[in-house]
């Protein structure tokens, strides 16, 4: 869900692609990626559109509908936060979107930048997921991260504040899923990206395509799967978009972290 001005574009959506266009007074922004020959992508990335209330309040009353009409498994919140309109830095919401899970009984996942993460997590908000890349996990902890078991501890840290799940991305090392009662380390053979934009994001929706959050390993681990090779797939081709219906079903080893594996 995104607040998006209505364009051709987003008029004839396929079925099933529940994407539902919001206008807004600014002008939706435009990020660039520049891919070098040797796989170097650079970003270029505008700030998010500022949103008046009344905006803020159209996106909620949609989100509502959305979350209802597909009886939606997971809310997911993620990329950067438009401010507030008026101002230079006020930060989006928390309390609405986690009323809103609560409400309709989604599962409420962040994957967020580290500042408004820290923020919202210090407001008290308590997601079932986050889903921080290996940099943002840093920032979060103020903590090194060298090896794989630095990497559980610092997601443990953030158990601590009340989520009840990590999942953790670690480029080339894998994906880490941490909870109270278990950890899983996903990761299949390396290979040379291409454009490592958007790896992130298709990760996520690999790991929430099939798994509502519970603790059944099978589920867990067919989910952390999943989860490698979206993500895998996506670092593979230089467009902002993968198809889920051909994804190569490539070996992916699962089991617990290794503590002193490197993350180098």
């Amino acid at each position: 869900m995104a607040p998006l001005n209505i364009a051709p574009e987003f008029a004839a959506q396929p079925p099933g692609a529940h994407l539902r266009p919001i206008p807004i007074r600014e002008r939706t922004r435009v990020n660039s990626v520049i891919i070098e020959r040797d796989g170097t992508t650079t970003n270029v990335n505008e700030p998010a559109a500022r949103l008046s209330a009344g905006e803020w309040a159209a996106l909620h009353r949609e989100l509502d509908s959305a979350v209802r009409d597909i009886d939606a498994d997971w809310l997911v919140v993620g990329g950067a936060m438009p401010a507030a309109h008026g101002t230079d830095a006020a930060p989006a919401e928390v309390r609405p979107f986690a009323e809103l899970a609560e409400r309709t009984g989604a599962r409420l996942a962040l994957d967020l930048p580290a500042a408004t993460l820290g923020d919202w997590l210090a407001q008290g908000v308590r997601p079932h997921l986050i889903a921080p890349n290996i940099e943002e996990l840093r920032e979060l902890t103020g903590r090194r991260i060298p090896t794989i078991g630095a990497a559980v501890d610092a997601a443990f840290a953030l158990l601590r504040s009340g989520v009840e799940h990590v999942f953790a991305t670690l480029g080339h090392r894998g994906v880490l899923l941490v909870s109270r009662t278990a950890q899983h380390w996903a990761r299949t053979a390396p290979v040379r990206p291409v454009n490592t934009t958007g790896a992130g994001d298709a990760t996520l929706a690999g790991l929430l395509h099939g798994w509502r959050g519970d603790g059944d390993p099978d589920a867990v681990r067919a989910a952390l799967a999943t989860a490698v090779r979206f993500g895998r797939a996506a670092v593979l081709t230089a467009s902002p978009t993968i198809n889920p219906e051909v994804i190569p079903s490539v070996p992916v080893e699962i089991g617990e972290p290794v503590p002193t594996a490197r993350l180098d």
